[in-house]
Order: C-alpha cells, then sequence, then structure tokens
C-alpha cells in the first residue's frame, strides 16, 4: 500500500534547521534541503549585509549533532559567485568574506551511521540562481516535497517532472488557508498555484497529500490538495500524541 514509509527521498526548501522530518520519517534515507541562508533569508542577486543571518551555520551544526548527524563534507559549488552580487565597493573590502562566510552556495553532507540517513543541504542557494546539474537531479528524484513553514516559489515547478509526481508533504503549524492573493510577497509560491480550482482537485506535480504533526509526526493522507486544506484546521488541533497516524 502506497504510504509515507516507502518515500526514499525528501526535499525540503526553505529548511533552516527545522530539520524534524528525519525523526518522522525514518524510513526514509535520503533529505534534500534547501536555504538560501546565511547569505540571505530575502535573496536577490546582491548582497545585503543586514540579511545574512551569521548564527545559521552553527545552529544548523547544532542541530543535526543533537539528531546523531555528522558533517561528512563541505563543498563550494560556485566559488566566484560572490563576484556576481557584490558591489564594487564590497568587493574592496578584503576582509568581507571572512566576516561573511559561505556566501557562495555551498553543498554540507551529513551522514547518521545509526539510522543510515543521510542530509544533503544546500546553504546560501537559491533554485532561481544556483542552479546545477546535481541540484536538478536532487531535486528531480525526490518522491516527496515538503512544505513547513515556507511556500516555495513557482519556479520549482520548472525543475520539476510532470511524469514523475511527488507526494506533498504540509507540515501543521504553517497557514495554508490565507488568502494569498492578498500578499504581493506570496502570490508567486506553489500553495497560491494549488489553490487555483483547475489545480485544487488534480495536478500535474502532486498526487497525494499528507498532514503531518509538527510536534509528533503524526499524519493523515489526502487525495487532493482541496481535502487537505478542508481538513488542515481540524487536524491541527485534534491529533493523538500515543499513534502515528491522525484519527
Amino acid at each position: 500500500m502506497e504510504n509515507v514509509n516507502n518515500i526514499k527521498k525528501m526535499l525540503y526548501i526553505g529548511a533552516w534547521n527545522h530539520i524534524e522530518c528525519v525523526n518522522h520519517f525514518p524510513n526514509t534515507k535520503e533529505f534534500i534541503f534547501i536555504d538560501t541562508q546565511p547569505r540571505s533569508e530575502f535573496d536577490s542577486l546582491s548582497f545585503h549585509q543586514p540579511f545574512y543571518r551569521k548564527i545559521f551555520f552553527q545552529d544548523l551544526l547544532m542541530e543535526c549533532r543533537k539528531k546523531q548527524f555528522r558533517l561528512t563534507n563541505l563543498t563550494e559549488i560556485d566559488k566566484t559567485y560572490y563576484k556576481k552580487i557584490l558591489s564594487v565597493t564590497q568587493l574592496m573590502d578584503y576582509k568581507l568574506m571572512d566576516s561573511y562566510p559561505f556566501i557562495n552556495p555551498t553543498l554540507l553532507s551529513f551522514v547518521n551511521n545509526i539510522t543510515e540517513q543521510t542530509i544533503h543541504y544546500y546553504i546560501s542557494t537559491n533554485i532561481e540562481y544556483n542552479m546545477t546539474p546535481r541540484l536538478l537531479q536532487d531535486i528531480q528524484s525526490a518522491d516527496a516535497l515538503v512544505v513547513s513553514g515556507y511556500f516555495p516559489k513557482k519556479i520549482l515547478f520548472d525543475y520539476l517532472d510532470k511524469d514523475m509526481p511527488k507526494k506533498f508533504i504540509g507540515y501543521s503549524q504553517t497557514c495554508y488557508k490565507t488568502p494569498i492573493d492578498e500578499d504581493p510577497d506570496e502570490k508567486d509560491t506553489i500553495i497560491n498555484f494549488l489553490k487555483k480550482p483547475e489545480n485544487i482537485i488534480k495536478n500535474d506535480y502532486f498526487y497525494s497529500y499528507y498532514y503531518v504533526c509538527y510536534e509528533t509526526g503524526a499524519y493523515k493522507k489526502f487525495a487532493s490538495f482541496k481535502d487537505f486544506l478542508e481538513n488542515s484546521k481540524i487536524l491541527n488541533t485534534k491529533y493523538s500524541k500515543q499513534t502515528t497516524e491522525y484519527k
């Protein structure tokens, strides 16, 4: 029977250090996390120093250690990207790169030898500006997309294979019912796309939807995003901490 237990690879964009899904889905052995931090929480084709998140890297390492993941590799994906986004004045500041490490897109790899799970975390990586063949392959080969707190932009669909639709893993503590059209910053998201009448029952990108409790990992499956939305508010308050599935 098709369920969350046979998900081999999960994709989560905007993960920050919220990596609870590695515990909630122990049968999933590979996780692809992507975040524009620490370079910026509001990334663009320029570098704004106030948007840099200095504590991001250490917080992430600490959270991974708590879950017994060990950093095994660190690869700078594009060593010259800083030249594209720094101003002339910033480029003249020879200490800037030391003060703001990981401005360039970087791939971190973690392994948990106990659970045999791996994390490939793309940091300071924006899928709009920093796409690579490996990142594209990781996005396309994932079985499921995790949505929690942050709604990925619709540009994600440009990189998905319609012949390989994914499971949608939507976490609680995320407001899916907000009328996104009223917020110009959210109009271009995949959630706004899924709410449209022509996509809410069936679409090319997702074929099943799971509402997951952020605290416990308890979940319930739905066949459409319409059913997911209609039940999300109820499930956010009525879940059992003693079971792994919503009642």
